[in-house]
């Protein structure tokens, strides 16, 4: 009774205010309509409550409502920002026909009438009735405010339950493929694997044979297929749990990486090799020169690769590889040496050659030489980091001319407290860093690249 005496009572109110706006000496026919529907909805100003203690103001029209009738739901497909405060909220709701809306209360059953200058608390999901203006028909819609859960603009790790297992390894190399990381190390002097499907439990993967104590390294992803090099036999699978053998006429002595259609191979003495039927056959690689100087540059210790989409074309990818010489045979090698490599991977696509990206005296920041190198394609550029000289692992570089130069960053810094003297490896996808360091592992992750 109480719900029905406040909703009668807001209503006829609403049409109380309506006839107050016709003179006493007009004569005016009211058209009454049994549409109750509401058409339209927007946000009015709403706060942004920051991390640092400051607000920002939002102008909520520029999120769009979108109204099923079906279902009688009115909700944003675009999240409103983190920290945007919905329980002080104005919007205007547009009817069909001049129809009234009441609000039900959260607290009770009880009805307010709609304004659009009153503020409204939508930490909750509400209920607006519309009535039609003959008073015949009503509705009820449930209005939602999305807001992000999570703030997209903020990188952040997450620590996982570390793997006894993985500290036993010796060396280890980590690989993405079906959204979750794969880790390969040594031990024991074979190579064994690990998988998972959370980050936090780890099973170990059987291969179907015993694997050579390096083949750790040459464990590449293609996509979402695995490919691991264990000496002149090259193996592939799916899932990582169901491998077979790629029947290859040859194979390079390395698998050093994949880009999107495309795997990476180094023989012995450092030239490159390309497949593009996955492994099945190999070319050798094509350079921009073809001299003995120019080719010298070519790095065969700490060998990393990065794949982004090239930013003009459409089926085509941008590879970049850094590494260093032989320390033996180049000890004042400082700086890394960086190749690209734009490939076409369309139908009639070429694939491309590889390019050394020559050094200057001049360029302060070229990446330098540092040891396990780490490549990763993320957010707006590619990453880089290693361990330094002294053992410690270095600052996280980033390069956004194509690897051009290279400048520290603290956006996507490493944890603290990292050991650089325990093998250390990781990958990247998307929105997801993944980095294991002995046995901690830990998920680094920016929420607007998953959007």
């Amino acid at each position: 009774m109480t719900r029905t005496i406040h909703t009668l009572c807001g209503l006829i109110t609403a049409l109380l205010l309506t006839a107050s706006c016709i003179s006493s000496e007009e004569t005016t026919t009211i058209l009454q309509y049994n549409d109750a529907a509401i058409v339209s909805f927007s946000l009015g100003n709403l706060k942004q409550h920051n991390d640092d203690g400051t607000t920002t103001n939002i102008a909520g029209s520029t999120y769009k409502f979108h109204i099923d009738q079906s279902n009688r739901r009115i909700y944003n497909t675009d999240s409103l920002p983190y920290g945007t405060d919905k329980s002080r909220v104005t919007c205007t709701a547009t009817t069909l026909n001049n129809g009234v809306i009441v609000i039900k209360n959260t607290d009770d059953s009880d009805v307010t009438l709609y304004s659009s200058t009153d503020s409204i608390d939508f930490t909750t999901e509400r209920e607006f009735i519309v009535y039609s203006s003959s008073m015949a028909r009503n509705s009820v819609y449930t209005v939602e405010i999305n807001v992000h859960q999570e703030d997209v603009d903020k990188f952040s790790w997450t620590q996982k339950n570390s793997s006894s297992e993985i500290s036993a390894l010796a060396n280890i190399n980590v690989v993405l493929a079906g959204g979750w990381p794969f880790v390969f190390g040594e031990n024991n002097g074979q190579t064994v694997g690990y998988a998972t499907s959370d980050g936090n439990n780890w099973q170990p993967i059987d291969f179907g044979q015993v694997l050579q104590a390096d083949a750790w390294q040459n464990a590449v992803a293609r996509n979402d297929t695995l490919f691991i090099l264990n000496g002149n036999s090259l193996l592939s699978s799916a899932d990582g749990q169901q491998w077979q053998t790629v029947n290859s006429a040859s194979n390079p002595s390395r698998l050093i990486g994949a880009s999107t259609a495309e795997l990476y191979g180094q023989d012995a003495a450092g030239a490159l090799s390309v497949s593009r039927d996955g492994g099945l056959s190999w070319l050798s690689e094509q350079y921009d020169e073809q001299d003995a100087e120019y080719l010298g540059q070519l790095p065969t210790e700490n060998i990393a690769l990065a794949t982004t989409k090239a930013a003009m074309a459409d089926s085509t990818d941008y590879v970049l590889m850094v590494g260093s010489r032989s320390a033996i045979s180049y000890p004042n090698d400082t700086i890394a040496m960086v190749w690209r490599k734009i490939t076409d991977y369309s139908r009639y696509g070429q694939r491309g050659q590889w390019v050394y990206m020559e050094r200057t005296d001049n360029n302060a920041k070229a990446l330098p030489l540092l040891g396990n190198t780490q490549l990763l394609s993320y957010a707006d550029g590619i990453m880089a980091f290693g361990r330094t000289g002294n053992g410690s692992l270095s600052a996280m570089y980033q390069t956004r001319d194509g690897g051009i130069t290279w400048r520290k960053i603290t956006t996507y810094s490493l944890p603290t407290g990292l050991d650089g003297a325990k093998p250390f490896a990781a990958a990247s996808k998307g929105a997801d860093i993944w980095l294991v360091v002995g046995g901690d592992i830990w998920h680094g992750r920016l929420p607007r690249l998953s959007e």
